[in-house]
């Protein structure tokens, strides 16, 4: 014979039918179905919820990544570009001096 495990023990009982229950146990069987109903309905739907929430926060914080590498890529042109005026000013300043031993 085989042996129900208890973790299937709440499965098993959900087969019960409600018509083949003695009259006392029938609305405890029926409200034990429904309950059974709403735990899943409840579990599959809020999973899919989170997993709908995750997915939208995962595609804003993309957005943001997105986003602050191209402001990177602007500033590091940016900052390129200055330092080579910077350099440019700088050269033009010790080209622009007179030699002492001219």
């Amino acid at each position: 014979m085989d042996k129900l495990r208890i973790k299937r023990i709440h499965g098993w009982l959900y087969t019960i039918n409600p018509g083949k229950v003695s009259p006392e146990a029938r609305e405890t069987v029926m409200r034990y179905r429904d309950e059974c109903n709403d735990v899943l309905y409840e579990h599959f739907v809020n999973k899919s919820r989170r997993q709908i929430e995750s997915n939208r926060a995962e595609k804003a914080i993309l957005g943001i990544i997105e986003r602050l590498t191209e402001e990177e890529k602007t500033i590091k042109t940016q900052l390129k570009e200055a330092k080579e005026n910077l350099s440019k000013i700088r050269t033009e300043r010790l080209d622009d001096q007179p030699s002492l031993f001219d």
